[in-house]
């Protein structure tokens, strides 16, 4: 066009002054939406090359702004600069960039480093804080538990020495009494010995009869004697392991102590430790926000960088039309170039050929004025020459003689001879002088061409100092351009190693996803089973998935519409192709027809030329009639020349303007493209977001199956701890069995200690019984065994007392825990009912944030086609923009349409970013329901971990009161075994008493006659009789006991099977719960450091179980208290939770407000797409 517009000025001067300025600022304007560079122009001149070779990076930042000011400085210099010097700065600055970029790669590694450092110092702290805690809490429970172990085998110990010294009592006042009667038997057989033989005096056999006896009883005795010698023994040994318990108890103590100040030592140490990992921790805090500032403010650059991006390629775009621009006009400069040392040649040639004329002129003047002097002489002496032939004729009229006749008519014949040859001298002058006449006339009209040409070349001078300003400012500006491009190329090289980065992180999370995908696919197996109570939420799901799928079409049905444009854009792109051929062929046409008309001119100059060579020999007739032949002929070309070129001028307006006409559509199609572009950007970067957000997901999702398998470990090491407890206890209750075995063989040795003492006693009497000495002996030796038996029997009873004592305090504290665990019940069964709300709850949350996880899964697959239909339209756009380069020369004409365009594409982009904006707030509005969805797990966990602990204790509490039943059962059973010996015991006494007193009845003769010894058998007898009354109460009292034993065993028996009955109750409630917690389990996982927390309260609570186990009073008061707190903390968690569900509501009532505008604003962009395509069509009628 400027080439056309150019050639216009030339040929047509000021007549089309009208167009030549608008297509001469038209290239300005192109001038100046220049925004590339070429390869040669990549960089500012550079004039110091010493810049480039300082060593260090502050040097070389300094550099770079000498160098941006001197670039700035010397704009005006850069027809001085070489293509090699700005390869030089092109490397160096590329090198310099690499360098940066090395910078920013050691930045990031580090930042990364330090994270990770940061995360294991962090997982490092919180790993030995919890095995220093685990361990202190283990070394509490075992000191405990050995601390519970040893005072129960002391208080055991206590109770055996105890029972032993009563075994020894007894068995020493039964020696006492059995040397007592040895020695009266004795001094009753030395007096007696006399009356018997007297009596009887050949009675050998009744000697016989009672020396066996007595041997009998001195081998009794003896064996008693040895008894007590292995019971003193055992008491000995029993003694002396007492001692050595008592001594390892102390030493047990001792390491124990031991142990407790080594393992303060130890917290001590790791305390310190601590401190120090915190001081550690932060200064890497430190270190984090700085790096996190520096980070923050990369990305800002970034952003800034991915911003100039899209300008960078809009600037290469036009840097590749600018630069074909460039190249035109450097070769319409060389040819303008070249024209003109043409046309100066021509001029010197046209001056030369101007300055022989002149001379030939000047010679031609001086001809005519010499032939004008000779035809003056010719007439005078043609004149001369009549009158003298006048005169001749005359003479010779009067002469006479022949020979001066002759001589006469030779000279006439030589006058007229000379006459002759002075016309025809004459007419050749007059022909020499009309030829020079028309030379003049020919060279004057040279003249005037030359003229012509001085102007038109002073014009294309013009024009070509024009061009020259005009290529100087586009130089200047290619240079401002270069410079943006070389930042902008920069950045762009930053940022496509950042997305290869990111497409390789992007790469290992798919194949993360895989993975996760296959770990979510077997959990999906496992949550088959109950699909049937998730039908309702998988309902909505579809709802909400059908709706999805209706924005997906309305999506594509938008997608095919920009398809549609697409495809009509590059329709119309070929049309103007067409159009823009014809009218190539048409200017083409045109440079022809000025082509044949600068050869009919060339044509016509060198016929003037044979003229001129023709002319100067022919005469000045023919010079007159060629003279006008060439005026008419010249004539008429000029005018045939001002014909063409004004029909070439009006043909070029009309093409200028179809030009700019096509130059304005293909505008508004390179808008729409950039339109098109900027929203498939806007959706990659959407997608981008979704991304980010799914690995943010993977990532917690790793992290929460992390936490579980640390759980499950957990759990399992607790497992192992809870089996070696219960191993413990069992060695205890093994070790209690053996102390009970042998309390129970000391009990049989005492019984049948007590039965050979009865038999001794029986023999005795029955000894007795033939004397009434042996009788008195008799009742003294019952007197004392029944006082010891007394004795034994007050023993015991104060045993029974104490046992009774400690049954009613066992029964006390067990019906105090029974209510305690009645109202923990009622607690948990109410804690239940809140978890089942609460889980009914948390599984509606879930279902929410599922039908969100799909909606990002299926975001996540729309993107992935954008990104695949973006690429396409990618590739589709380079084709284009390679075609367009061709067109961007047209770019100028369309901006008047294009503004219009730009203003509806502005709006429909607000309405984009709106919609953007939208997403990115019910992104964070999902957020936030993921927080507080993990808030409700980690309270359902904590409710979880209270009922493993309620339901661990209600376990150890039935095993106790199990136990304590059993023992009670045991100890009833002994009892009542007891009692009937007893009873058994008394009735024989009993009837002993009533033979005794059958005898007393029958010796009464007898005993008359000792009437001396009567008070004292009154005495005796009513001693006897307060005895057996004493015995009788002893055995109603007995009676009595074993009823009301009786009455509280079934009542017992009662309690023990409603607690059974509630028990089972509890269990039933505790595997429906038990159920429930699976399920909540199976569908939540609760973060890391809550769980860890959750762990040591369970070990604390572990601890404080333990210890109730032994001192169940307090243990229920405190866990009373704990209860409370629970209780009162779940009501806090409650208020919290009903609040969030009040927020949450808000939250989804402004989703569906803001849905609702969304719709608004999407039918708004469907009025305005509508708008936009009418408007195309009306463009392409």
């Amino acid at each position: 066009n400027s080439s056309a517009s150019n050639v216009s000025n030339i040929n047509n001067g000021a007549s089309n002054n009208g167009v030549s300025p608008t297509v001469v600022n038209r290239v300005r304007r192109l001038s100046n939406s220049s925004m590339a560079s070429d390869v040669s122009f990549r960089l500012p001149s550079y004039d110091s090359p010493a810049i480039y070779h300082l060593e260090t990076d502050c040097d070389v930042s300094a550099s770079e702004t000498e160098s941006v000011s001197g670039a700035a400085a010397t704009n005006g210099q850069l027809d001085l600069v070489s293509k090699d010097k700005l390869f030089q700065a092109y490397k160096k600055a590329l090198d310099r960039y690499q360098k940066y970029r090395e910078r920013y790669t050691e930045l990031a590694r580090r930042y990364r480093e330090l994270e990770k450092d940061n995360t294991k110092a962090r997982s490092v702290l919180v790993e030995t804080q919890d095995k220093a805690l685990r361990r202190i809490s283990e070394l509490r429970e075992q000191c405990g538990l050995e601390q519970q172990a040893k005072a129960h085998l002391d208080s055991a110990l206590r109770m055996e020495i105890e029972e032993l010294q009563c075994v020894v009592k007894t068995l020493k006042t039964k020696l006492e009494a059995v040397g007592d009667h040895a020695d009266g038997e004795e001094l009753a057989a030395k007096p007696d010995e006399p009356d018997l033989i007297s009596l009887s005096g050949g009675g050998e056999e009744g000697t016989a009869m009672w020396e066996a006896k007595i041997k009998a009883l001195e081998e009794k005795l003896a064996g008693e004697v040895r008894v007590k010698e292995a019971l003193s023994a055992e008491i000995v040994a029993l003694k002396q392991r007492e001692e050595e318990h008592s001594i390892s108890v102390a030493e047990n103590k001792m390491a124990i102590h031991s142990e407790l100040e080594s393992k303060e030592a130890e917290v001590r140490k790791l305390k310190e430790q601590l401190q120090s990992i915190e001081k550690n921790m932060k200064q890497v805090l430190v270190e984090k926000d700085t790096l996190g500032k520096e980070v923050s403010e990369l990305k800002t650059k970034l952003t800034a960088i991915e911003k100039t991006a899209s300008r960078v390629k809009e600037l290469e775009a036009t840097v590749s039309t600018c630069n074909e621009q460039k190249n035109k006009l450097e070769s319409k400069f060389v040819e303008f170039e070249r024209k003109i040392l043409e046309l100066e040649k021509e001029k010197q040639r046209m001056k030369g050929a101007s300055q022989s004329v002149e001379q030939e002129k000047v010679e031609l003047v001086k001809k005519l004025q010499e032939a004008e002097v000779k035809l003056t002489a010719a007439t005078k002496e043609n004149e001369s020459l009549v009158v003298k032939v006048a005169e001749l004729v005359a003479q010779s009229k009067n002469l006479t003689p022949t020979a001066e006749v002759d001589a006469l008519k030779k000279r006439v014949d030589e006058l007229t001879a000379t006459r002759d040859d002075l016309q025809q001298s004459v007419m050749s002058s007059l022909k020499d002088l009309d030829a020079y006449r028309q030379k003049l006339a020919e060279s004057e009209k040279a003249v005037k061409e030359v003229d012509s040409l001085k102007s038109s070349l002073s014009e294309k001078e013009f024009a070509v100092k024009e061009l020259q300003d005009q290529h100087k400012e586009v130089s200047a500006r290619l240079e401002s351009t270069q410079k943006e491009l070389e930042e902008k190329n920069k950045k762009l090289v930053e940022q496509e190693d950042k997305i290869s980065e990111l497409k390789k992180t992007i790469t290992l999370d798919q194949e993360r996803l895989v993975e996760v995908t296959k770990a979510l696919d077997a959990q999906k197996e496992i949550h088959d089973k109950d699909r049937a109570s998730n039908e309702n939420s998988l309902k909505e799901v579809f709802d909400q998935n059908n709706h999805l799928t209706a924005e997906l079409k309305q999506f594509k049905e938008k997608l095919e519409k920009v398809n549609g444009k697409f495809k009509k854009i590059t329709d119309e792109k070929s049309n103007l192709k067409s159009q823009n051929e014809q009218l190539q062929a048409d200017i083409k046409a045109c440079k022809q027809e000025v082509n044949s008309l600068q050869q009919q001119k060339a044509a016509l100059a060198e016929e003037l030329r044979n003229i001129k060579i023709i002319s100067e020999n022919t005469e000045s007739e023919a010079l007159d009639s060629l003279q006008e032949s060439m005026r008419v002929s010249l004539a008429q070309a000029e005018e045939r020349l001002l014909e063409t070129t004004r029909d070439l001028n009006q043909v070029i307006e009309l093409k200028s303007e179809e030009n700019r006409k096509l130059i304005e559509e293909r505008d508004e199609l390179a808008e729409k493209l950039e339109g098109s572009q900027k929203e498939k950007e806007d959706l990659a970067t959407e997608a981008g977001t979704l991304k980010s957000k799914v690995e943010t997901l993977r990532n917690e999702k790793k992290d929460l199956e992390k936490t579980l398998e640390r759980e499950i470990r957990e759990k399992t090491e607790l497992k192992a701890q809870v089996t070696n407890i219960l191993q413990e206890i069992g060695r205890l209750e093994e070790q209690l069995k053996e102390v009970k075995t042998s309390h129970s063989a000391i009990l049989g040795e005492k019984q049948t200690l007590e039965e050979k003492i009865e038999r001794l006693q029986r023999q005795h009497v029955e000894a007795k019984g033939k004397a009434d000495k042996e009788s008195t002996h008799r009742w003294q030796t019952k007197l004392k065994e029944s006082e010891t038996k007394l004795q034994q029997v007050e023993c015991e009873n104060s045993q029974l007392a104490e046992k009774n004592c400690l049954l009613e305090e066992s029964q006390r504290r067990t019906a105090e825990e029974i209510k305690k665990l009645q109202t923990a019940l009622q607690d948990a069964e109410s804690a239940s009912k809140h978890e089942k709300k609460k889980s009914k709850e948390v599984e509606e949350w879930k279902k929410k944030c599922q039908e969100l996880e799909e909606r990002l899964s299926q975001c996540a697959g729309d993107h992935a086609k954008l990104f695949n239909e973006k690429e396409l339209l990618d590739h589709q756009h380079r084709s284009l923009q390679d075609e367009l380069e061709a067109k961007e020369k047209e770019k100028l004409c369309v901006l008047d349409n294009n503004k219009c365009l730009t203003e509806e594409l502005e709006a429909v982009k607000n309405g984009s970013k709106a919609l953007e904006e939208e997403k990115q707030r019910l992104a964070e509005e999902c957020d936030a329901l993921r927080v507080e969805i993990d808030k409700v797990r980690t309270e359902s966990d904590y409710l979880k971990g209270k009922h493993t602990e309620l339901k661990a204790k209600l376990e150890r509490e039935k095993a106790s009161v199990q136990e304590q039943n059993d023992a009670l059962h045991k100890e009833i059973d002994a009892m009542k075994n007891s009692n009937q010996n007893r009873l058994m015991e008394l009735e024989t006494l009993i009837k002993k008493a009533n033979e005794e007193k059958q005898s007393f009845s029958k010796n009464a003769t007898d005993l008359e006659k000792k009437l001396e010894n009567y008070e004292e058998i009154k005495i005796e007898n009513e001693y006897l009789n307060t005895l057996i009354k004493q015995l009788e109460g002893e055995l109603h009292t007995v009676k009595d006991e074993r009823t009301k034993l009786q009455t509280a065993a079934t009542g017992k028996d009662t309690e023990i099977n409603g607690l059974k009955l509630k028990i089972s109750q509890s269990e039933a409630i505790v595997e429906g719960k038990d159920q429930e917690i699976k399920k909540l389990i199976n569908e939540f996982v609760v973060k890391e450091n809550e769980m860890k927390a959750k762990i040591l309260t369970l070990d604390h609570g572990k601890t404080e179980a333990e210890k109730r186990a032994t001192d169940s009073a307090g243990s229920y008061e405190k866990l009373s208290e704990e209860l409370k707190g629970e209780q009162n903390r779940y009501a806090e968690e409650k208020k919290d939770f009903e609040t969030r569900l009040a927020e949450a509501s808000k939250l989804q009532e402004e989703l569906k407000s803001e849905l609702d505008k969304n719709k608004t604003v999407l039918a708004l962009f469907t009025d305005e797409k509508k708008s936009l395509q009418d408007q195309l069509e009306e463009l392409r009628e």
